[in-house]
């Protein structure tokens, strides 16, 4: 008697896994851009971890620049002591960006990490009345602008950034998340 087969649905579902990253990495690697993913939260409702990718792989190729990011999604705890690590600020923020700094011996074309507290994200949406998948896409779009070295420091900085987002999100028929009547942490 042969030993019992491992369910098939499932050697299925790991078939059509491998088959469906390996696409992926294939894509990602013809266009020069590849975005990983990790959900390390409990939360829901989330967008698709290809939600996520989409958004992020839209801004990089509308500014035609190619590159590996990161974006994982943590919980309110990690970040603030991430928060609090790098900004100084003891308290959970939406969004943080860490660009890679490339030491001058080295070639990669790692652009850095997203990472993003959808605890904190539902919580703006659901205070300005937005729709928390557009709330996400735009935590996705203003992140990777940082990456890219957009930043909002100064009054023509954060001009030049708001706009390139409200650009970008219109693909999606986002309206622009600044004219929110509560403004916003950014």
């Amino acid at each position: 008697m042969s030993p019992t087969p491992p369910n098939s649905l499932n050697n299925s579902a790991q078939i059509n896994t491998q088959i469906n990253t390996q696409i992926n990495t294939q894509i990602n690697t013809q266009s020069g851009i590849q975005i990983d993913f990790e959900n390390s939260t409990d939360f829901t409702p989330l967008p698709t971890p290809e939600s996520f990718k989409t958004w992020c792989r839209y801004v990089l190729e509308k500014l035609k620049k190619t590159g590996e990011i990161y974006i994982g999604l943590i919980d309110p705890d990690q970040m603030q002591e991430i928060n609090h690590t790098y900004r100084h600020k003891k308290k959970p923020t939406n969004v943080l960006s860490f660009p890679f700094i490339t030491p001058p011996d080295i070639q990669t074309n790692t652009l850095g990490d997203l990472l993003i507290c959808p605890q904190i994200v539902f919580t703006e949406a659901q205070e300005q009345n937005k729709k928390l998948e557009h709330h996400f896409a735009h935590m996705v779009v203003h992140g990777t602008l940082h990456l890219l070295g957009y930043d909002h420091e100064t009054d023509e900085e954060a001009h030049q950034m708001e706009s390139l987002e409200t650009s970008l999100l219109k693909h999606w028929d986002i309206p622009n998340p600044y004219d929110s009547p509560l403004g916003s942490d950014l």
